[in-house]
């Protein structure tokens, strides 16, 4: 819907499933370490998202704001699980699950190629029915991009930022939880080249950050 030329308000409705690969289904070590689920389930979430865009015009430059809520539903998510019966880890489907949350964005494009984007994300995930948050699922998630042009439409340079929030580590390991983490990326773009040729350099990890993530407890 748009109430006016410069605004719009959309209204989202999805249903997705994945279907488990040969290796969740099948893969056994002959009582070594893990064993077959040939019973497993297909994934399926379902989302609802209501979307506010706002165009505007200033400062020189092009801008569009957007801010938007969602609600997931997540029934069978495919995890590694250890059975106490036998102490050997299978794939399993997990309990339904429940995530709310709304996301703010802004990206502008000036004058002589510049462009940038921020954008900030909340969202709590619940196993549903109890409250309890499941491993790996930060609150908080951000990032911010720019384009600089070096060399006006031919050469530029897009310094990146993202941040991950503190995430619940698996029951069991030593440290109840997984810090937050911002990481820098950059990355040089020449797009028109002769013959067509488009080349690109990127640095991962700018300043060497060292970080931690939530790993499944086969990996423990």
């Amino acid at each position: 819907w748009m109430p006016r030329q410069e605004t719009a308000v959309k209204v989202l409705y999805g249903r997705a499933f994945r279907v488990p690969n040969a290796y969740e289904l099948y893969f056994g070590d002959v009582g070594l370490e893990m064993k077959a689920n040939p019973d497993l389930e297909p994934e399926t979430i379902v989302t609802y998202e209501a979307v506010l865009e706002q165009h505007a015009e200033g400062l020189g430059g092009r801008w569009k704001a957007t801010a938007a809520v969602f609600r997931y539903r997540i029934e069978n998510l495919i995890t590694a699980r250890r059975d106490p019966s036998d102490g050997l880890f299978f794939f399993g489907n997990s309990e339904p699950m429940d995530t709310n949350g709304m996301e703010l964005e802004l990206e502008g494009a000036l004058p002589g190629g510049m462009k940038g984007r921020a954008s900030y994300a909340w969202q709590r995930t619940e196993i549903r029915g109890t409250g309890v948050t499941p491993p790996n699922s930060p609150k908080h998630m951000a990032k911010l991009n720019l384009t600089l042009p070096l060399v006006p439409g031919k050469l530029f340079l897009s310094p990146e930022a993202q941040y991950i929030g503190p995430r619940k580590n698996l029951p069991g390991k030593t440290d109840g939880s997984v810090g937050g983490y911002a990481v820098a990326n950059a990355t040089l773009l020449a797009p028109e080249l002769p013959w067509g040729l488009e080349l690109s350099a990127s640095v991962y990890n700018l300043f060497d950050k060292s970080y931690t993530d939530p790993a499944g407890p086969e990996h423990l």
